[in-house]
Parts: structure tokens; sequence; C-alpha cells
């Protein structure tokens, strides 16, 4: 089967559900009927096992299962689903609300704009018709002013006529499509502007409400009314808190346990209606900020406007006109707070109608008699409250954490909304506010909050045992998973439709998200880093190539100018050097004499005189 018979399939089993409902007195909606269909899939208990296929006995007994819930009376289950149902699908986080309106407005313009674009007039009617078709869009986009009222429309064409003459009609047709969009998207800026600052200067903007004030006021009424139903809630809380532990405790010895799972329920209803009320009052908060900050941005652009146009009779337009848009620009935002602040307000109040069983319960003679004899108190008196804390040195091997250890404790999401996992597990979905001075338990990067020390060691001594537990109470009590933020533990996958069957679908892709340390590591450029798959192959085959080469050098007649020579010497020192000194001695005078050199005829004789050295001192 396909999927468009699928999905065909189920929306005639949704269909069937909502007319028996219907038949039977009860009114619901496709939204709220479809997602009882899942937890009634979901419950163990209705015995529905979507891996194996379902039969026409098995589809007519899960939309007879459907009926029953959804036709209940005085089920406070039911209002708990009712109310998440309707906030689901009516409150919308605030840029995606915004965006959402802004691209409603213009659509509402779309047909204006189209014919604004599209004219090509020629005779003097058909110029008078377009001129009067842009007064129009500029005023209806601006929000400022009715195209009924007389006084706005003409406030309104003066304005545009003093930045955009109806002779400019021409230049602005022959205009490319773009541009003239863009000049349009201008003048939608421009033109407000003037009427606004006419409004300060007491020449003109009559009918321009006061938005600032305006909000600040309605803000002021809506958040009073928040908090006041969110005290009465929240009282109602710790009182129905109170009495489920004088019951655990209690254990049915002296008081009666009828009331036990109607308080369970209506313990629910409560502390999510506690959650989506706080949702509201953050953005009632966020709103009166960005209203202040762009009151004071307004009031600012007003007086450079002021400034600039005092006592002159022209302006250059490069300097006026960035702020007539910059004027405008800031009281659009006071018309989305303003629009915002109304939704805000019309939610709080639909969600009331949702909130009529625990009320009720509380004024039952029986719950009575349980608050006179239990300890009611409030969350905050839980958390500051003298309790004794887990010893660690007691448990080495389990990660217990404090919040004096973790940075920016309070921005810590807790698992399970901050709720006791040990209560939730033990007591089947018992909503007993979490207190983390006692001890925090870290088990698969996610961190779970404990009403006492005991319930703390207890849960992590084996944490898979109680989590499977909560995952198993909040199949048969659905209302759960949206207050505890179970999702992420159940498929979101629709059940496919075989010829007379009811299977499981393939499960379908979903939306993960980590988170790491800021800057583990020292910030490195790696120059060489590449991240082409097909650059590093190459950077391979280049060095797989290298392996087989071999490095030749080549010496020429200039070349060897081109080596790099070292030369060592020995650098000039001054020394002296003494050498030998002149001496003079006095030594013998050699005297010597020959004899018998003339005639007598005899050999001659040599005969030595000299002094002998011995003798010569």
């Amino acid at each position: 089967m396909s999927q468009a018979q699928v999905e065909s399939m189920i929306k005639n089993i949704i269909r069937e559900i909502m007319s028996e409902c219907e038949r039977l007195g009860e009114s619901r909606s496709e939204t709220l009927t479809a997602f009882m269909v899942k937890s009634v899939v979901l419950d163990p208990d209705n015995q529905f096992n979507v891996n194996k296929p379902l039969t026409r006995t098995d589809v007519q007994r899960l939309i007879q299962t459907c009926v029953t819930r959804l036709t209940e009376q005085d089920s406070a289950r039911l209002e708990t689903i009712q109310l998440q149902v309707y906030f689901d699908m009516n409150y919308t986080p605030r840029d995606n609300f915004l965006s959402e309106h802004h691209r409603l407005q213009h659509q509402k313009l779309q047909n204006l704009h189209r014919e604004i674009m599209d004219t090509r007039a020629r005779t003097r009617e058909e110029l008078d018709s377009l001129y009067r078709k842009i007064v129009m869009f500029v005023l209806l986009n601006s929000g400022i002013g009715s195209p009924n009222d007389i006084i706005a429309l003409k406030e309104s064409t003066a304005a545009l006529q003093s930045v955009f003459p109806q002779s400019e009609l021409g230049p602005f047709m022959s205009l490319s499509r773009q541009d003239k969009e863009q000049q349009l998207r201008e003048l939608c800026q421009i033109v407000p502007g003037i009427r606004l600052f006419n409004r300060d200067a007491k020449k003109g903007g009559e009918g321009i409400e006061d938005l600032p004030a305006m909000f600040q006021q309605l803000c002021l009424a809506a958040r009073q009314e928040l908090l006041e139903s969110l005290s009465a809630i929240s009282s109602i809380s710790h009182r129905l808190t109170a009495c489920a532990e004088l019951l655990n405790e209690d254990n049915g010895q002296h008081f009666d346990r009828s009331d036990y799972f109607r308080i369970k329920d209506c313990l629910v209803n409560t502390r999510q209606n506690e959650a989506f009320l706080l949702v509201i009052l953050t953005d009632l908060a966020t709103a009166s900020t960005n209203v202040e900050l762009a009151h004071a941005r307004f009031e600012t652009d007003i007086a450079s406007l002021r400034e600039a146009v005092h006592s002159k009779s022209a302006v250059p337009t490069e300097i006026v006109y960035p702020l007539f848009m910059a004027v405008w620009s800031e009281w659009s935002k006071f018309q989305d707070e303003l629009v915002l602040l109304s939704v805000l307000s019309n939610v709080h109040t639909n969600m009331k109608q949702f909130c009529r069983m625990p009320a009720d319960l509380v004024t039952k003679e029986s719950i009575k008699q349980l608050l006179d004899s239990a300890s009611v108190y409030t969350d905050e008196q839980r958390r500051t409250a003298e309790v004794p804390i887990v010893n660690t040195a007691l448990y080495p091997n389990i990660d217990f954490i404090f919040p004096e250890n973790l940075k920016n404790f309070d921005q810590v999401p807790l698992e399970f909304s901050g709720f006791c996992a040990y209560s939730l597990a033990y007591y089947s979905g018992l909503l007993i506010p979490g207190i983390p001075k006692v001890a925090l338990v870290k088990y698969k990067n996610k961190i779970y909050s404990f009403s006492s020390s005991e319930n703390a060691v207890a849960f992590a001594q084996s944490p898979d045992q109680y989590i499977d537990m909560i995952i198993e109470c909040s199949r048969k009590s659905p209302e759960l998973i949206q207050l505890l933020y179970l999702q992420s533990y159940f498929s979101t996958a629709k059940p496919a439709v075989h010829p007379g069957k009811l299977v499981e679908a393939p499960l379908s892709k979903s939306e993960q998200s980590t988170q790491t340390d800021t800057h583990i590591l020292q910030p490195t450029i790696d120059k060489s880093y590449e991240w082409n798959e097909w650059e590093l192959r190459r950077k391979l085959i280049r060095l797989t190539n290298l392996r087989t080469k071999i490095t030749h050098s080549t010496q020429t007649d200039l070349s060897n100018f081109r080596r790099e020579n070292d030369t060592q010497v020995y650098l000039p020192k001054d020394k002296w050097t003494q050498s030998t000194r002149e001496k003079m001695t006095t030594v013998p005078k050699p005297s010597t004499f020959v004899t018998g050199l003339r005639g007598k005829g005899q050999p001659h004789a040599t005969v030595n005189f000299t002094i002998p050295k011995e003798s010569h001192y």
C-alpha cells in the first residue's frame, strides 16, 4: 500500500473516532484525537503490538478505547492532554510568531501589490488610480490608520506627495520589477515615518495612538493576571504534593487512599499549567524589555529629526530619509509586541478551561482532612530547607555532583524537569520537586535531581532500572511525556497500513544535537592541511613515485660561484714579543808570527804570542 493510502486510512480512523465522540455529545479536535490514538497504542495495558499486523478487530478495539478516553467525564488526565494539545497548537515561539505574522500581513496585500507592479498606466485616470493604489498600499502596510478614515488617508497622501509626487509615476513604471519593489518598500517606511514625525510636532498624526504607553498598561495588567494564576496554581500544586507524600508515608493505615490516583493526575495538570504560565511570563518579560529599548531608540531618532529640520526650509534627503525609516522601524516593533501580547493573553485565558479538576479536588472534604495533617511546603522552601546531603565518601563509584561545583547551575538542564527521578519511578509518576543541594547524579551525560539523599543513592545504584520504570509509567500516562520531556524515548513513526492491517512504518529521522567545550585545544593553523580528497591522493602518488627516483647533481663552469663556501681565519690580535739583548765581550786578540822566511835556509816556524783566555782578565 502506498504512503498516500496509508495516510488516508489513518485519517479515516481518526474521523471515525471524532464522529463517534460527536454522537456521544463531545466534540474533539483532529489533533487531540490523533494524540489519543498514539497514546492508546503506546499503553502496554492495551496490548497493541505495533511490530505485528493489527487485525480489523484490533482496529475496532483501538477506536473504542480512544472514544472511551476522549469522552471520559471528570478526568484530570484528559484535561491535561487537552491543555497540552491546545498550547502546542496555539502557542508559537516569539521569533516564529513574528515571522508568520509578517508573512500573513504581506499575503493580505499581495493582490494590491501585484496590481501596482503590473500596471501600465497611460491615461490620466489610470495614473490617478495607480497613485491611489500606492497610497492605499502604504497606509495598509503601516497599520497606522484605516483607509476609511479620511484624515488618515489625506495625511498619507500628503506625506507621499512630499517624497514621491505623482509626476514620478512615469519613471517609476519604467523601472524593472525588482527596482519598483525596492522603491515601494522604501516608501512604506518613509511615509509612515513622516506621519509619526508630524504627530510628534503636533502637525498631524490624528488617530495614531501612543503604542508604548498602551503596551506598558496592557502588559502590566496581563503580567499581574498571569502572576495571580501562577500563584493559585502553585498553591494547589503544593497542597496536592503534601497530600501525596502523606498518603505514601501512611500507606493506608490512617487515611483513605481512594483519592490518591486523582491527586497524582491533578498534580500533573497543575505542574503542566505552571510550566506553560512560566513560558508566557518569560515572553512577556522579553516583550517588555524590547519595547523599552525600542522606545529609547525611537525618542533618539525623533530628536535627531527635530535637530535636522529645525528652522530649515530644505534638508538633504540623504539625511532625513534614513531617520524617517529608523523612526518607522522602531514604531513597527511596538506594533509587533502588541500583537504578541494580545495572542499570549488569549492563550492564557483559554488555558483556564483545562484546569478545573485540581481546583475542585482541593475543596473536597477528604482532601481538607489530609491537609490538616500534612505539612505544606512551597518549592522554594524545599530548596532552601536544611536537609542531609549525600556522603560521597561512602559511594566512590557513583558520580555525585553538587550545585556549587557546577558553573552557571541555573542554566543546567535537569532531567525530568527537575522532579525527583526516584519518586517518579517508585511511585508510578508522582511529581515531587527535586532538591539540588542534596546531590545530583550524572549518568550518561544527563543530570538527575532527587528529593532526599536516600533516593539519590538508591537511583544511582541502578539508574537504568529506574529510567525504564519511568518510561513504562509514561506509556500508561502519556500526559507525562511532554511535561517531563520524554519525547526522545519514544518513536515518532507513523503506523503503516497494509490491506486490512495496521503495522509500524520505518522509523523517521530525528534531529539531534551535541555540545562540546569551547576552545579545548590551543588554536592552530595547519598550512599543510588539505580537505580535498583528490589533492591528498595526488600527494600520495607523488610520494610513491619519489621512492623509485634518484637525485642527480650537475656543475657548470659558473655554478661553482653559486656554492656556499665557509672560510675560517684567525682574527688579528694585539701582541708583543721580546728578542735577545745585544751584549759585548773582550776576547784575546790573535797574535801569530812566522820566522825563518828570509835567508838562513832554515825551515820557517810559526810562533803564537796570543794571550790565553784564562789570563786575559
